[in-house]
């Protein structure tokens, strides 16, 4: 469903309905296959699937790079998703370390661990 679902998934709780789900859930979370992404202002959870987390990076790698940066919504216009995704979106990339927030704009974090080839 996440992966199918790409930059736009289900609320979380859409996702997990039963303490079935919620194993499973964890477990993709602790192998990587999903990563937990929160808006902190609003305190929303999004669960992205790993390969929308990976389109997204190559998407906005070379969007990054240009001075001076982008806004939150010149990133959601560039992936084609709201703010409601973008956000924790961005929040994520910040916390890898792909991006890195100055003042009110995203620009590709020059002590990039996660670089995309």
């Amino acid at each position: 469903m996440l992966r199918r679902a790409a930059l736009t998934p289900p609320n979380p709780s859409a996702i997990v309905t039963d303490p079935q789900s919620r194993r499973a859930v964890d477990r993709l979370l602790r192998e990587g296959v999903i990563v937990r992404a929160v808006d902190r202002a609003k305190r929303a959870e999004i669960l992205f699937h790993q390969e929308a987390i990976e389109d997204a990076r190559r998407r906005l790698a070379p969007l990054l790079e240009r001075a001076p940066g982008l806004l939150v919504t010149e990133a959601g216009a560039a992936l084609g998703i709201s703010r409601k995704y973008t956000m924790p979106l961005l929040d994520h990339l910040d916390t890898i370390r792909f991006t890195r927030r100055i003042k009110d704009r995203r620009v590709r974090a020059s002590d990039n661990p996660h670089a995309v080839h």
